[in-house]
């Protein structure tokens, strides 16, 4: 049973006892924590149950409720002993606080009993202050968000590293097939133009095969040749000579062409002419909206080919000759290479990318459901179950979910975050996580060990679920044993289906064992039915672990259960109208 008791005018300050704990609460959290023995919870409820400053309760009256149930003799020294234990503890706890307190929390009325000095606030049917809704410690989706990138920035920087690198690599490979196009036909009319150059100069202005060699050219509007004492213009129609320097100026000069130059060993050029709006429209065309946006070729005589400004990046260059470079720019690399990574990432990652936003529309419906686990002998709970709701879907379905998305351990660690900011705030409830066999094992479990260690283990229970997929390796059965080790309270949930069976008992221990419901069918009148609970109940005897029935629905469902000695009981009956 919970029970607060006011400590100071304000109210600010409260005494708690909640099952055998016993501590001080003010507005942030709880200090001062004792664990009480069976005599001194006893004496505590009884007093705060029964007795009044009006109304004391006598020594006897105690000590006879104390043997009516517990069967065990509790006499007045003992009793005495206990109490003085008790206001040890509570002055403990009140010196804590800087305020005006009752100087003993029982006080002995001379020859009529004792009560507690105390105003007592509300017991656990009426009471709502420690009750927590533990939804209001629910993370919101920001910071939801925030804990998953915390969590798991390692292995998104991981593949982040690797997007980045593939779209890196593609997108190289990209402009290098661009590049290679047009490098290819660069190439093509350089050597073309080569060949025209070598045969014409080896012909002079004066040979009349000129015009049918100038006829093979790819690219060449026209060409002029200067030997020792000649000059010529040769077209694909004609040789002219040309008169003096003052023509030849001219022609160099005129701006709808762009030359470029060859010479030989004999001192002859070659000036090879070409059509300017041809040779940006021909390197044009080659060019895509995306990758490369400029080309740039440079020779000794100036500026070849500009098919636009140079753009912020210089993506690459090389010279093809002595004096002459051509050069590729782009301005959108970085977008493209952003839109590239993006594309890349949605089609690798596109289930878990789809999935986690699913994850993010359901979490923001979601809501936490507590479901008590009831000691129905002494009328109390144990501790609450913490369930999952979803607006859309069963919970189910939730849980096949975030199964196939691999954020089983994260929806866990959720969980544990709303404990532990409950906790903080000075919830006293016992709660249980369900602890999925896949949290476990592997990289998982450090994980998850890391956040339960933030809690107060002797208010945790962990319910191990049943996975019929995933047999209890050794690692698993380790680890369970490892938060046993740490104090956390072990529950074996559907014990009796799969592999939560009597070999697990042996193995882990379990501080309880969580029947299914189904068990629970027809066992009043089946006499089968019957054999089986107290056959598992003679289990949990041998094994020291609680039993605790799930799927109680009626009250003769509970009687019956209570007659074949299990008290502890959880389902509809108990669940919150």
């Amino acid at each position: 049973m919970l029970y607060l008791f006011n400590l100071g005018c304000d109210s600010s300050y409260k005494l708690v006892l909640n099952g055998n704990l016993l501590y001080g609460l003010d507005e942030e959290s709880k200090t001062m924590e004792f664990c009480l023995n069976d005599k001194e919870r006893f004496v505590l409820e009884y007093l705060a149950k029964y007795s009044s400053y009006d109304k004391p309760s006598a020594a006897r009256d105690i000590e006879l409720a104390y043997q009516e149930q517990f069967s065990d003799e509790f006499g007045l020294y003992s009793l005495k002993n206990t109490i003085a234990s008790i206001r040890k503890k509570y002055k403990l706890i009140t010196d804590s606080y800087a305020i005006d307190t009752p100087t003993e929390l029982i006080t002995n009325v001379f020859k009529k009993g004792y009560y507690i000095n105390l105003d007592v606030l509300d017991s656990l049917a009426k009471n709502k202050q420690l009750n927590f809704d533990i939804n209001n410690y629910k993370l919101n989706t920001p910071a939801m968000l925030s804990l998953f990138i915390q969590i798991y920035q390692r292995s998104i920087a991981c593949k982040g590293a690797k997007m980045a690198a593939i779209s890196t690599l593609l997108l190289g490979i990209l402009y290098m097939l661009q590049i290679s196009h047009i490098e290819s036909i660069l190439k093509k009319y350089k050597g073309n133009t080569n060949f025209i150059a070598q045969e014409i100069m080896a012909h002079g202005c004066d040979d009349i095969q000129n015009v049918a060699v100038f006829s093979q050219s790819l690219n060449l509007d026209s060409a002029i040749l200067i030997t020792g004492n000649d000059r010529c213009l040769i077209d694909r129609e004609s040789v002219r000579y040309l008169d003096d320097d003052v023509e030849l100026q001219h022609l160099l000069d005129q701006p709808q062409f762009v030359y470029t130059l060859r010479a030989n060993s004999q001192g002859t050029e070659f000036y090879a002419r070409i059509s300017r709006q041809s040779i940006e429209s021909r390197y044009g065309n080659t060019l895509l909206p995306i990758l490369v946006d400029s080309i740039h070729i440079n020779t000794e005589l100036g500026k070849l080919l500009s098919t636009g400004e140079p753009g912020n990046f210089r993506i690459y260059s090389h010279d093809y000759r002595a004096g002459a470079e051509v050069v590729y720019y782009s301005d959108g690399i970085l977008f493209e290479w952003f839109v590239l990574l993006t594309l890349l990432s949605f089609v690798f990652y596109m289930k878990s990318i789809i999935r986690f936003s699913h994850f993010v529309i359901t979490w923001v419906g979601l809501r936490y459901k507590l479901e008590v686990i009831m000691d129905t002998d002494k009328n109390q709970p144990i501790y609450y179950e913490i369930l999952t709701r979803v607006k859309t879907g069963s919970p189910l379905d939730y849980i096949n979910h975030i199964r196939q998305s691999g954020l089983v351990t994260f929806h866990t660690i959720l969980t544990i975050r709303a404990i532990e900011d409950a906790q903080l705030d000075g919830a006293s409830n016992n709660y249980g996580i369900n602890l999925c066999p896949i949290t476990l094992q592997g990289d998982q479990f450090p994980l998850l060990e890391q956040f339960l260690s933030r809690l107060e283990a002797n208010e945790v229970i962990l319910e191990i679920t049943e996975n019929s997929n995933l047999p209890y390796s050794q690692e698993i059965i380790e680890h369970i044993l490892c938060l046993k080790a740490k104090g956390f309270i072990i529950a074996l949930d559907d014990f009796g289906t799969g592999n939560n069976n009597v070999e697990m008992v042996k193995k882990v221990h379990p501080n309880y064992l969580k029947i299914d419901k189904e068990f629970l069918q027809g066992v009043e009148d089946d006499s089968s039915a019957k054999e089986i609970l107290i056959n598992i109940s003679n289990i949990g005897y041998v094994s020291d672990s609680k039993v605790i029935q799930e799927g109680v629905e009626t009250s003769s469902q509970k009687h019956f259960l209570s007659k074949l000695g299990y008290t502890y009981q959880q389902g509809f009956l108990y669940s919150e109208k």
